[in-house]
């Protein structure tokens, strides 16, 4: 029970003990499972445990964002690794609440459920308050974002799959802001293409935790699936078979980028 709270004050600390610039990475475990929030925060939620944990990861970032505010000119992040493993049962056992909201699949999956994380950034005088932006970003991003902030330039063969965010922060708006295209996968393997507004999943099935994880192609159907997300944000119509050519275009691209094509000139 004391791992968050310890973990949060070591943080505090550090921070408050720097001189500048710092970089302080600060992996919580919360509220991956086990829930074990502190006697302080039991009952404080709706959700139950998992809610109570919640609350009170909030609050440990709250102190943790305090000590940050006491050095100044300090760009704070707050993400996920990966989407929660949450299924019906889940969503019965914690008051109703969905830990993904309404996005398709779970952690583990190809689908946005997997993917699609809460990332938060506070930056004074660089990020206006209030700022949301729908522009495409990655964990990989954060090397590059942070040696801009930090006025270090990067070579062209290191981290070339990452790319600063700042065009996002300052509220830059089109799908390609940050980032040319983007490239994950699923639990199993399974790659995914995002570009622009279309998804190419390189498989059938979700790839993770979400049955059936992995379905066999039959002859003369599509290899994968298709989506465009700004029409479709919850993966309910495939159209790989409707649109053959942008299938095509997209697993082209994807194989390319397999083959060594590079992202980042």
């Amino acid at each position: 029970e004391e791992v968050v709270p310890k973990i949060g004050e070591r943080a505090e600390r550090f921070i408050r003990a720097s001189q500048q610039p710092y970089f302080a990475y600060v992996p919580l475990p919360a509220p991956h499972t086990p829930w074990v929030p502190t006697s302080k925060f039991v009952g404080k939620s709706r959700a139950k445990l998992y809610g109570d944990f919640v609350e009170q990861l909030d609050d440990t970032i709250g102190g943790i964002l305090r000590a940050a505010d006491e050095k100044g000119n300090t760009l704070v992040v707050i993400t996920s690794d990966n989407g929660a493993p949450w299924e019906k049962r889940d969503m019965e056992e914690n008051g109703g609440h969905w830990a993904n909201l309404d996005w398709r699949g779970q952690k583990s999956d190809a689908y946005e459920g997997g993917h699609r994380v809460p990332f938060m950034a506070r930056w004074t005088g660089k990020i206006r308050a209030g700022t949301v932006s729908d522009v495409p970003i990655c964990h990989t991003d954060l090397f590059a974002t942070i040696c801009a902030a930090a006025g270090v330039g990067l070579p062209v063969d290191a981290a070339e799959d990452s790319f600063a965010m700042q065009p996002a922060f300052a509220g830059k708006r089109g799908e390609t802001a940050v980032r040319p295209h983007l490239v994950h996968h699923a639990g199993n393997g399974m790659f995914a293409l995002r570009q622009g507004d279309w998804k190419w999943v390189d498989g059938l099935g979700s790839g993770g935790f979400t049955l059936p994880a992995k379905i066999e192609a039959k002859q003369g159907a599509a290899r994968g699936q298709l989506f465009h997300i700004r029409r479709d944000p919850h993966e309910r119509d495939d159209l790989a078979i409707k649109e053959p050519g942008q299938a095509a275009r997209m697993a082209g691209m994807l194989d390319g980028i397999r083959k060594g094509t590079r992202t980042r000139s």
